[in-house]
């Protein structure tokens, strides 16, 4: 005879208790169009400075600079209509990121000393500071771009204007950074601001195929702080 069936309830396996920490959605924020165009242009700028430097002018084609900065080709001309309109966007952009880094070193040596500076030290630390950002690879893809206007004559008129600005705005930063000697200077500052570009910009061309001649560099260093305080004091004898 078989046994009548438990009426019992069978006692069912104790609900896991998840003790972790509830996940949290993170909320992803969609850029908006006007920061991807700005995305976009930034990449090709960026791609475009690095191309010029390693590259040179001839070197630096759309097809290149696309492939660096991961952008379509017709990305590249939906921004700038022609290779032309690039490379003046970029010298103008190199312009800009040369003349905030400069002010921006500058300023720093300065509030880095523990006492006030006499300008003539403070001049020579500028002049350093000046030769090394001519130095950077930054401002040799913008030698490539002038020097591919000496026989594009196109491109030499399109970056007439940037250029010009640029060298302007040098000659304003230096007013701001070295007042004193400007003043001193008189109508003479600008020239000497511009001849003391000239200098560093030969120096750095130079040293593309010359040996690197620290002793040398070291010693136009003295010799244009020299310059400028004999400029100086003829300007104001005493």
């Amino acid at each position: 005879m078989k046994a009548a069936p438990s009426t019992r309830a069978k006692k069912s396996a104790p609900r896991k208790v998840d003790v972790r920490a509830p996940r949290t959605r993170t909320a992803t924020k969609r850029r908006t169009q006007e920061e991807r165009r700005e995305g976009t242009i930034r990449l090709l700028l960026d791609a475009t400075c690095d191309e010029l430097f390693e590259a040179g002018y001839a070197g630096a084609t759309t097809a290149r600079i696309c492939a660096r900065a991961d952008v379509s080709q017709g990305a590249l001309f939906r921004h700038f209509p022609t290779r032309e309109a690039l490379m003046v966007a970029a010298a103008e952009d190199i312009g800009a990121a040369m003349l905030a880094s400069y002010e921006a070193a500058f300023r720093a040596n300065v509030a880095s000393s523990e006492r006030p500076r006499p300008e003539s030290e403070t001049l020579v630390g500028g002049l350093r500071l000046l030769r090394d950002h001519c130095a950077t690879k930054k401002n040799q893809a913008f030698y490539e771009l002038l020097m591919a206007g000496r026989t594009d004559a196109r491109l030499r008129e399109a970056l007439r204007g940037p250029s010009v600005t640029y060298y302007a705005a040098i000659e304003r930063l230096a007013v701001a950074l070295v007042p004193n000697l400007a003043a001193s200077l008189g109508p003479a500052f600008p020239l000497v601001v511009d001849t003391m570009l000239a200098v560093f910009d030969g120096e750095a061309v130079h040293g593309f195929v010359l040996p690197d001649e620290t002793a040398r560099r070291e010693g136009r260093i003295e010799l244009l702080a020299g310059l400028v305080a004999t400029l100086g004091a003829s300007a104001n004898p005493t």
